[in-house]
This record gives structure tokens, C-alpha cells and sequence, in this order.
């Protein structure tokens, strides 16, 4: 690993570390470690003086906050989790291009992780065509052959 990419991932370890009690922390932690691990060109973004996960939910709280007094949800805003992931990238002022992929491939790593390593996107073969409207299926079968 280069010099800035081992800074990097000692920052996000001992903030994460420090956060162990704080799932949100750790989440957001192993993100980040996840993608500048394969976007190393991140790390002086997330290097930046002053920047810490920490600031980056309380980003998130203030976003949440202005959402509920603009759109009147009595004291309460929420985000999806790609959302409050793309809310920590815009906080570290990572570039739009790389926040897209950074968070579409943690998801994508999360969910083969919770499918046992299954690939999420089907293949094509299990796609069947659909026959035209008006087309023959191959399947001959009438309303009075079901009764």
C-alpha cells in the first residue's frame, strides 16, 4: 500500500475502533476503508484536515433536521442507506463520479455477503423471452381446457 493509502486506513481504523459500541460508526468505517481500498485516488479526500465519520453523521443529522422542518415531518428526517452513504462521500468531498460506484459496489458486496456469494444481478439465461402479444407461446391451451 502507498504512504497516504496506510494513513487512510489508520485514521478510519482508529476512529472505527474508538466507535466500536456505534454500529453507524463502524458502517460507515469499513465504507470507507472498502472504497478508497479500490479507489485509492479517495484517500486525500478522506485525509483532510478536520474530516472525521463522526462529522460526517453529524452532516447527516443537520440534513435530516433541515428535511423535517422543510417538509413538515414533526422533528424527524430519514435517509435510505444509499442516501445516508452518498450524504458521508459529499461530506469528504469525494468526487460525484466515484460516489455512485463506491456505493453501488458496497451494496452489491453486502448483499452477496447475505446471499451466501450468489450473484445479485440475474444471469441472462434466466431471462425468457416473452412472446409478442398476438404470438404463439408454444403452450396451446384454452379456457375450456382448464374447466
Amino acid at each position: 500500500m502507498s504512504d497516504n493509502l496506510d494513513q487512510v486506513i489508520k485514521k478510519l481504523q482508529d476512529e472505527t475502533n474508538k466507535n466500536l459500541e456505534d454500529p453507524f460508526i463502524t458502517m460507515a468505517g469499513e465504507f470507507l476503508m472498502d472504497s478508497v481500498q479500490k479507489h485509492p485516488e479517495i484517500a486525500s479526500f478522506i485525509l483532510m484536515d478536520k474530516k472525521t465519520i463522526q462529522g460526517a453523521f453529524n452532516e447527516m443529522r443537520d440534513r435530516a433536521q433541515k428535511q423535517s422542518i422543510e417538509k413538515k415531518h414533526k422533528g424527524y428526517g430519514m435517509f435510505s442507506l444509499p442516501d445516508g452513504l452518498k450524504i458521508v462521500l459529499e461530506y469528504y468531498e469525494i468526487p460525484a463520479a466515484i460516489q455512485d460506484l463506491a456505493i453501488n459496489e458496497f451494496l452489491m458486496e453486502g448483499y452477496r455477503r447475505m446471499s451466501g456469494g450468489a450473484n445479485p444481478v440475474p444471469t441472462p439465461a434466466a431471462f425468457q423471452p416473452v412472446p409478442a402479444s398476438g404470438a404463439k407461446s408454444g403452450i396451446d391451451l384454452s379456457l375450456a381446457d382448464l374447466f
